[in-house]
């Protein structure tokens, strides 16, 4: 369904197990099963993709690691944004002017902010690539300069006063 048979498609990306086949059996596409070991990755010579492999072993560690809607921001910005940029690349292939390439064309469209949390889910999939023996090492990310967010922070004088007219006092 949908492409050459074992290549991921669109719809295998973010709904893993899916039973969408007559009979109710699984699509068998790889991408429902476990990462591939770096070792696999090498044998079968970049033909696929290997962002969207190494993408299998991010959820693991963020699901302990942040709470459910940050888990789903960081699944959106790989689906939407990372998997198509970087997703026909080697992961040896991504390189720093193709994270700077990638930067400055979403500045264009999306807050500064927005794409320094692209580029911090990217680097979270490079370090995971390296610690998986994928890469030899991530390359430098230099993030945009994001201005400070308007906020005014109560002083001390109105913190106890906030404070006081809710004990009623």
């Amino acid at each position: 369904m949908g492409g050459p048979p074992g290549r991921a498609t669109g719809a295998h990306l973010g709904h893993p197990r899916h039973q969408h086949q007559a009979g109710g059996r699984g699509c068998g596409a790889r991408s429902h099963r476990a990462p591939l070991e770096p070792t696999r990755l090498r044998e079968e010579g970049g033909r696929r993709s290997e962002v969207r492999r190494i993408r299998g072993a991010i959820p693991g560690g963020a699901a302990t690691q942040n709470k459910p809607s940050t888990q789903q921001d960081k699944a959106s910005i790989l689906t939407h944004h990372l998997t198509p940029a970087f997703g026909r690349k080697r992961l040896i292939d991504i390189s720093y002017a193709a994270i700077q390439d990638y930067a400055s064309k979403k500045a264009q469209k999306l807050a500064k902010k927005t794409v320094n949390n692209h580029l911090t889910v990217l680097r979270r999939l490079l370090v995971v690539a390296k610690k998986r023996g994928v890469i030899q090492s991530v390359p430098e990310i230099e993030w945009l300069k994001a201005p400070d967010p308007e906020f005014d922070f109560l002083d001390f004088e109105e913190a106890d006063r906030l404070v006081a007219g809710a004990d009623g006092e």
